[in-house]
């Protein structure tokens, strides 16, 4: 079988393993890339850079019925019957198993046979990729081929998976920053004089917030081994700029970030104050009160001296950067970006937090 010119290489780390995927991902590549390790290879479908299945040899019934009897439990009632037609597809040969996955046509056939329907099938598959990777992404030493082939066309495809945010739920399970359970969380009243002492005329468009306030931005989502929920991390956005407001908010995925956009500074005060988001997106050009202005008024307040503030802008300048620095912001994101660049910076500093 004729592979790319790239051949195998060697990679040395798991940061040069990320690279890989996400240039896979970046350039729309359609093939299978298959890893291999002294002990274990993994082989990561891809149609125009989506990941569409991952196989881990030596594992996957493991993997498959552990997460068939976690997210499809009614198929625990069923007879001895079914495990044994699974059992026997994944066991038979096919003329190349590379591209004809027999695992792959036991999904195939549960939803052939009305077992599972196509959205449950590619959950299914979803939360296969996410178990594999737990030990794909924390491999050491190996080496990498790429074959420009991927699953046949006459098989069904149940989703196109961003391979990107698959490994960053991966990286925050390992860093276990999203198990964590529900909960309410009550602002008590808060003192808003040292936001007045930059602009006191602000002190007709702010009122004070009032104690027992349910953030109603929490959400919680169970997809983890252990049943555990996840807290999205709460992303507030100001920006004068619906335009932009929107597109921030499709590049981000809802299962780990709670958007809140605000289109004026002075309403920001009070939702900030309200919400105590995790990340601030702020715009540096708005009118009344710019971004700079209003990182300077955060790092007065208690709550958010430590919260992580990104100055979002197309000024790029050395004194740009520089006042940036001045009040103290964390981060610097230059418009205009790409989604990996956003990501980037939300995922650096959450490291950080």
């Amino acid at each position: 079988m004729k592979t790319v010119n790239l051949g195998r290489q060697k990679f040395l780390h798991n940061k040069e393993l990320t690279l890989l995927l996400e240039e896979v991902s970046q350039n729309s590549i359609k093939g299978c890339l298959q890893v291999l390790s002294l002990s274990q290879t993994w082989s990561l479908y891809f149609d125009k850079g989506q990941l569409i299945y991952a196989y881990q040899a030596n594992s996957m019934w493991d993997i498959f019925s552990e997460k068939l009897q976690q997210f499809f439990p009614q198929l625990n009632n069923l007879d001895n019957e079914l495990g044994g037609q699974l059992q026997a597809i994944f066991d038979s040969q096919t003329d190349d198993a590379i591209l004809d996955r027999p695992d792959y046509l036991a999904i195939c056939w549960l939803v052939e046979q009305q077992y599972l329907n196509s959205l449950q099938a590619g959950k299914l598959i979803e939360e296969m990729a996410i178990r594999m990777l737990d030990s794909f992404l924390k491999l050491g030493d190996g080496a990498y081929e790429f074959i420009p082939q991927t699953l046949p066309d006459y098989l069904p495809k149940f989703c196109h998976l961003d391979i990107s945010l698959l490994i960053r739920r991966c990286q925050l399970r390992s860093m276990n920053l999203i198990n964590v359970n529900l909960f309410k969380e009550s602002a008590n009243r808060s003192e808003i004089k040292l936001f007045l002492d930059f602009k006191p005329n602000l002190i007709n468009d702010i009122t004070v917030i009032t104690p027992n306030i349910e953030d109603s931005a929490i959400k919680s989502h169970k997809f983890n081994d252990n049943n555990t929920e996840q807290k999205p991390y709460k992303v507030l956005c100001i920006d004068d700029s619906p335009t932009m407001l929107k597109t921030i908010k499709s590049l981000l995925d809802e299962q780990i970030f709670t958007v809140t956009s605000i289109d004026d500074p002075l309403k920001g005060l009070m939702q900030i104050l309200r919400i105590k988001p995790d990340i601030i997106l702020l715009d540096v050009s708005m009118p009344n009160l710019d971004g700079y202005q209003l990182c300077s008024l955060l790092r007065k307040h208690s709550d958010f001296r430590n919260t992580p503030v990104v100055m979002v802008t197309g000024k790029t300048g050395f004194l740009d950067k520089a006042r940036a620095k001045m009040v103290k912001a964390s981060g610097y994101l230059s418009k205009p970006f790409s989604k990996a660049d956003l990501l980037k910076v939300l995922f650096s500093q959450i490291g950080h937090m």
